[in-house]
């Protein structure tokens, strides 16, 4: 084999450490001599910045590849830049940059020691490494998943909290709707959240303060009223003052 004609030798490699503003990369050669480095900002003008520098040092026979740890995330706008100015993008896996880390005795942990270390991998695992990937679609969708899943944990927490507090003031209100967040009962809640404030109401009077918001039948205002007509007030609330 001519080591002298060996792959690798016609790259420069670019390790980038990715964060929510800023990025560092550092460019290396094939011998691990460090090249350069910038810090910029997570724009497009300032990608450009970065591919003023880092074409610089390429020809017809040396191209760059760059190793970006985190392509999915705090690193996506920056791949598909790159991506679509045709550059080769690799994956990093972070556990091959933690291990090159720890070959260097430094204590302090810098941004440019990081992308150092991912350039360095960059250029060490060039064959096992994963081609980064251009999937806007997909992302888009991985994050409408997640904020899906986002919303429906805390909807489910919000009405934990309603149940803590209704069961305070109504120990019976499960009787009172089949949904404790259906619009009626919600409706219910908020005009009404101390069952003192309806005690002295007729069936007809509850129906119509909450018909403005909503269908309320007049069945279920005599059921309400029915279910708490047996109310102990003062023991209850006095169990209220406690909790508060």
């Amino acid at each position: 084999m001519n080591f002298y004609n060996h792959r690798k030798l016609g790259f420069i490699y670019v390790g980038i450490d990715c964060h929510k503003a800023s990025h560092t990369a550092v460019v290396i050669s094939p011998f691990n001599d460090k090249l350069d480095t910038l810090t910029f900002k997570n724009t497009k003008e300032d990608f450009n910045k970065l591919l003023d520098m880092v074409l610089k040092y390429t020809s017809k026979e040396v191209k760059a590849v760059f190793g970006l740890e985190d392509t999915k995330h705090l690193g996506h706008t920056l791949c598909s830049f790159l991506l679509s100015h045709n550059q080769i993008v690799k994956h990093v896996n972070s556990n091959y940059t933690y291990n090159e880390r720890k070959k260097h005795p430094i204590i302090d942990k810098t941004d440019e020691l990081d992308a150092e270390c991912i350039a360095k991998v960059t250029l060490d695992e060039l064959d096992h490494l994963p081609d980064a990937k251009d999937d806007e679609i997909y992302w888009t969708l991985k994050q409408l998943i997640k904020m899906k899943t986002t919303l429906a944990n805390t909807n489910v927490k919000l009405k934990n909290k309603l149940h803590a507090q209704l069961l305070h003031h109504y120990p019976n209100y499960k009787e009172f709707f089949s949904k404790i967040d259906h619009i009626s009962a919600l409706d219910f809640w908020e005009t009404y959240p101390s069952p003192n404030m309806i005690k002295e109401l007729s069936a007809e009077e509850l129906k119509e303060s909450l018909t403005t918001k909503g269908k309320f039948p007049i069945t279920k205002a005599n059921t309400i009223l029915n279910l708490i007509k047996n109310y102990d007030y003062k023991t209850l609330y006095m169990k209220i003052i406690e909790i508060c």
